[in-house]
């Protein structure tokens, strides 16, 4: 098994070392678990898509217009 090193913000720091009693590595361990999983997925989702950055932005613009015309005809 590998070992990570990460820096802890000093307010979030003091709020864990108010509970002494939680394993704070075993929390992060199991949270980056789950993120790297989830990213594994969404690879194997999206590994055979032929939805390309174009269509992205095409859907993108789309979505922004559609939220644009909804909201304006609420004022």
């Amino acid at each position: 098994m590998s070992q990570l090193t990460i820096d802890i913000p000093s307010d979030v720091k003091e709020i864990m070392d108010r509970y002494p009693e939680i394993n704070w590595s075993v929390i992060a361990e199991h949270s980056l678990q789950e993120y790297a999983r989830k990213l594994a997925l969404a690879d194997t989702l999206t590994d055979k898509s032929e939805f390309t950055e174009e269509d992205a932005m095409e859907l993108d613009k789309r979505i922004k217009a559609g939220l644009a015309k909804r909201y304006a005809a609420h004022r």
